[in-house]
């Protein structure tokens, strides 16, 4: 996972998309199993993504709350 902070942001918003088409594409199939693993992946990348932000996911539910 360092390897993807020593690469920077553009690399890893890169990574959060690619993991978003892969998890779209899956969500077609029946598989269960490879959806659920397609979702853990960008789970991760969009967790790597705030971090490198400097923002924790309570600062996301947080916003959401307010928003609501």
């Amino acid at each position: 996972m360092s390897s993807l902070f020593d690469r920077g942001e553009n690399h890893i918003a890169e990574k959060f998309g690619q993991e978003a088409i892969e998890m779209i594409v899956d969500l077609k199939n029946k598989d269960k199993e490879l959806f659920s693993k397609e979702s853990a992946d960008l789970l991760l990348h969009y967790l790597v993504l705030l971090k490198s932000k400097g923002i924790t996911l309570n600062d996301v539910l947080k916003t959401l709350k307010s928003n609501s």
